[in-house]
């Protein structure tokens, strides 16, 4: 019998995503309210102690059972006080190598670093869980890249004796050339989870996360069987309405979920292990 796979989206870069017996949490950001956190540099203004508003509430979360954390980066906008103080300490924390021994995360008893096409395993229950940082571009300008630091992507291939699943977050990026890399190192995407917002864009610095074009890019380059598109709507920086999306995608053959912070999704698991 198949396992149920989930994903729930709480709103920015933060879901939950139950693959077979795994349970993992990406960058987590859980303050509320008008001044849910201060942002140096908004990527729209340049201006710096910029506050910044979550425009819907906190999902209710169990993090009991949580096996992994797993961090793209450590932006004021993808990890903040309250998740660090209200997650377990001894949870698996899985981070970029140059930022895995953060002050940030000093408290937090297992960290992992993971450079770009490092690979670790989980196993439970007679299931793996693969994982791979991947490359990911913050940003076209070289120099803007370089000073926004290293982003890790990650692919989740989930295996167990009778199928395979294989999720691509991309974590914050651009649409650079090594997206295609990725695709033919990784074949088939069943998952993909796409950053949007176009934050930056029209900005001082130029675009910072996709936008509906770029992502559509992404899309036709990956081919994955479901887009989950994360990293819109939440918060105030985010420039572009998904429906941008939604339009530009209206004619693919990937099926595209938007969801409310909050909803669940049940994966569709498609192809059996030969």
């Amino acid at each position: 019998m198949r396992p149920e796979f989930n994903f729930t989206w709480l709103g920015g870069p933060t879901f939950i995503l139950d693959i077979g017996n795994f349970r993992l949490l990406s960058d987590p950001v859980f303050a509320e309210g008008p001044f849910a956190f201060m942002m140096n540099g908004h990527p729209s203004s340049g201006k710096d102690n910029v506050p910044i508003a979550r425009a819907t509430p906190l999902p209710s979360m169990d993090f009991s059972d949580l096996d992994l954390l797993l961090l793209s980066h450590l932006h004021s906008d993808h990890f903040d006080e309250v998740a660090r103080d209200r997650l377990p300490k001894d949870l698996l924390l899985i981070a970029p190598v140059d930022q895995v021994d953060s002050p940030k995360l000093k408290n937090f008893t297992n960290r992992r670093p993971l450079g770009w096409w490092e690979v670790t395993l989980l196993e439970k229950q007679g299931e793996t869980l693969r994982i791979i940082s991947l490359p990911a571009s913050h940003s076209h300008d070289p120099a803007t890249n370089n000073d926004l630091g290293v982003v890790n992507g990650y692919a989740l291939q989930y295996t167990s004796d009778q199928f395979t699943y294989t999720v691509y977050w991309t974590g914050d990026t651009v649409w650079f050339e090594g997206i295609r890399e990725i695709k033919e190192r990784l074949g088939k995407i069943d998952l993909l989870v796409p950053h949007l917002g176009a934050v930056g864009k029209g900005g001082p610095w130029g675009l910072m996360t996709l936008d509906s074009e770029e992502a559509a890019k992404v899309v036709d380059t990956v081919q994955p069987v479901t887009v989950i598109p994360v990293h819109h709507h939440t918060f105030s920086h985010y420039t572009e309405p998904i429906s941008f999306l939604e339009e530009r995608l209206q004619h693919s053959p990937t099926d595209l979920r938007v969801l409310q912070e909050g909803e669940s999704f049940r994966l569709i698991v498609q192809g059996q292990v030969p």
